[in-house]
């Protein structure tokens, strides 16, 4: 029987599957041109995918993209919230170290692992957005505000209630996590003079 003889679909019956009559060969396309011989090798085969797999392709790239997280909202600043006195600044201690100064210069700074925060801190117990840090003009105090972390935000060594403000004196500490990095409230000192009684 002639190989292509199905291949005509004006018959009564449905036409076999080109897989069945005709081979991987059906589902291929080759760069060689009409009057090339059988002896010539073949180059530049490549395999094309149907449409239905081409289909589950794309839909298999949209499900990806939906699962991928996202960077979550910064959270919302508090009403009672402004911008702090000049050269107000947060030490930072490693192992009895004064290490860093960080200045403070917006009414609520975001602590945490993720890159919306406005201090990344990178230690793999924090959570991407862990917890801020206001200024209150009114009563002249420095409020931080655990968001919801996972592993908890210390003041002077005990962990504080989720979403409630709580006083960051100059001498106290602030831990988040499991991280030993601690901070303290500063007024425009040098680094070599910071106090290193904070430190973890």
């Amino acid at each position: 029987m002639d190989r292509w003889s199905q291949d005509d679909d004006l018959g009564p019956r449905a036409p076999a599957s080109k897989v069945t009559r005709l081979g991987l060969g059906g589902f291929t396309k080759s760069s060689v041109g009409y009057g090339s011989t059988a002896s010539e090798p073949l180059s530049q085969i490549e395999v094309v995918a149907s449409k239905r797999e081409q289909k589950q392709q794309q839909q298999q790239q949209q499900q990806q993209q939906q699962t991928q997280p996202s960077s979550p909202a910064r959270p919302p600043v508090p009403a009672w919230a402004a911008t702090p006195p000049p050269r107000s600044q947060l030490g930072v201690f490693k192992e009895g170290t004064a290490i860093q100064q960080l200045l403070l210069t917006r009414p609520a700074t975001v602590f945490g692992r993720g890159a919306t925060a406005d201090i990344v801190c990178e230690h793999g117990s924090l959570s991407r957005q862990h917890a801020q840090l206001c200024y209150k003009p009114a009563t002249r105090q420095w409020l931080v505000v655990d968001l919801g972390s996972t592993h908890g935000t210390f003041v002077d060594g005990k962990r504080i209630p989720k979403g409630t403000p709580i006083e960051l004196k100059s001498s106290s500490s602030l831990r988040f996590g499991a991280s030993t990095r601690t901070y303290a409230l500063q007024q425009s000192a040098s680094a070599s003079t910071l106090d290193p009684k904070h430190a973890a």
